[in-house]
């Protein structure tokens, strides 16, 4: 072969060599193991976005003017345009765990007015005025506003004079009575009348046929003497000489 026709061989032989050049594998992808979640933290509900706006009250039903850091809500729900529902039950919990958190209704939204009170700190609690002319045609509760949204919460005021705490006295229990004295005993009943004879019963049925011998019976006994013989005839011999 020539000096000519080696370049040309390796020329023709080059592109044979790269394919059989192994190909690196593509890398793996990176799987994530991190827990989803629909939502990180408060959900904060836009003006625009909010439909309705409900205040679900406390289960006391009255508060005293002497009364201090009342707990007005049991929960707050906001409904929004798309038809969702979020809601918050730590109106009052503002130390609450984290993961309580999770897509709940972010508070800081909405806005708290007292009536015939103030409502403050972290958690949102209701102190009453003492002026009893304040509440008295209006009550105890509070206002809240999202937006051009607004609804209220209104408690009875209690302006009995046992809830101010200087008028508050319970009386001195009495002595315990003394014991009765025992009943006398019964006397003893007359013994009952002699009850009615019963009737006749009624007449049993036949009985079931007797079941097979279980052994053969016993042979019979010898049988008696015959009896004595009758008259004998005439004999023909003596007929025929007579």
């Amino acid at each position: 072969m020539s000096r000519l026709s080696t370049p040309l061989v390796a020329l023709l032989l080059a592109p044979l060599l790269g394919a059989c050049k192994p190909i690196p594998p593509e890398p793996l992808a990176q799987r994530a193991f991190a827990a989803a979640s629909l939502c990180d933290g408060f959900v904060r509900v836009a003006p625009a976005q909010a439909a309705g706006l409900i205040l679900h009250a406390a289960p006391a039903r009255t508060i005293s003017p002497e009364a201090q850091a009342v707990p007005l809500f049991e929960m707050i729900s906001v409904s929004t345009t798309s038809g969702g529902l979020v809601y918050s039950d730590l109106v009052h919990d503002p130390d609450a765990r984290q993961t309580y958190e999770h897509c709940k209704l972010d508070l800081d939204g909405l806005r708290f007015h007292g009536v015939a009170g103030q409502i403050g700190g972290p958690a949102r609690l209701f102190t009453p005025d003492r002026d009893v002319l304040r509440s008295l045609d209006v009550g105890f509760g509070a206002e809240v506003r999202l937006g051009e949204l607004a609804d209220a919460v209104v408690f009875r005021p209690d302006y009995r004079a046992t809830a101010y705490a200087p008028f508050d006295r319970e009386a001195p229990d009495k002595p315990q009575a003394r014991t009765g004295a025992g009943g006398r005993s019964g006397g003893v009943a007359p013994a009952g009348a002699r009850g009615a004879n019963g009737d006749p019963g009624q007449d049993g049925g036949d009985g079931r046929p007797g079941a097979d011998a279980a052994e053969p019976g016993v042979s019979g006994g010898a049988g008696g003497a015959g009896g004595a013989g009758g008259v004998g005839c005439v004999g023909a011999a003596w007929l025929a000489g007579a």
